[in-house]
């Protein structure tokens, strides 16, 4: 079995896309096989994306991260949350966000897609986005009050049974609202919470264990 997941099929126009997200048993020290340099951002559960760079690395306090520099990895830590990338394909741009139920209501994803649009040009229909794997809708199941919340930002489609929510769908319809295309956004399918051999799940387990999900251009 391969170490990390596989990444999202995307079509790179120079080959030079990087997107994973780690097993639970991957080692840490294998990324630096991968990619030099790596940022991580200090997970706050906020909608606040931030541009790095080389010389802007550090690890700062957001839950999404944008760049138009190759070489640098952008990673978040996940354990039922959904990691959402967006790769500009038309001008190398690259996002990613931390999208727990918190950021997915404040609309983490659609505000790194516009951060990407203010900061590079970043237009939607140039994009392509793919969520790894995290929490579905067979397991998440929260309060009546939060599933009510969540109906009334993303619509009915998100609320299962009540009180079951669909984290991925939630980060899906605000990047449509943006104006992504339906077959530009891909998404994981495997729930962590359904999966303890293979992920790592804050629901099933209470564990500290985190997945690595990273993205990154390779210079060519």
């Amino acid at each position: 079995m391969p170490d990390h997941y596989q990444s999202a099929i995307w079509a790179s126009p120079n080959n030079n896309l990087i997107t994973l997200t780690t097993y639970r048993y991957f080692d840490r020290q294998k990324l630096g096989d991968i990619l030099s340099k790596i940022v991580f951002c200090q997970q706050i559960h906020s909608d606040r994306v931030i541009q790095v760079s080389h010389e802007l690395m550090g690890r700062p306090r957001a839950d999404a991260m944008i760049t138009d520099q190759a070489n640098l990895g952008l990673a978040i830590l996940t354990a039922d949350c959904v990691p959402v990338f967006i790769h500009d394909q038309k001008r190398s741009i690259i996002g990613i966000a931390h999208a727990g139920w918190r950021g997915t209501i404040a609309h983490i994803a659609s505000k790194t897609l516009l951060k990407m649009g203010k900061n590079f040009g970043t237009l939607p229909l140039d994009c392509q986005a793919h969520f790894g794997p995290s929490i579905q809708k067979c397991c998440y199941q929260v309060s009546e009050h939060l599933a009510d919340r969540f109906v009334d930002n993303f619509g009915e489609s998100v609320r299962i049974n009540r009180k079951f929510l669909d984290l991925p769908t939630a980060n899906k319809i605000q990047l449509q609202r943006q104006g992504m295309s339906n077959k530009a956004i891909s998404m994981a399918t495997d729930c962590t919470a359904c999966r303890p051999e293979l992920f790592y799940s804050y629901r099933s387990e209470s564990t500290d264990g985190r997945m690595i999900s990273l993205i990154a251009l390779r210079a060519t």
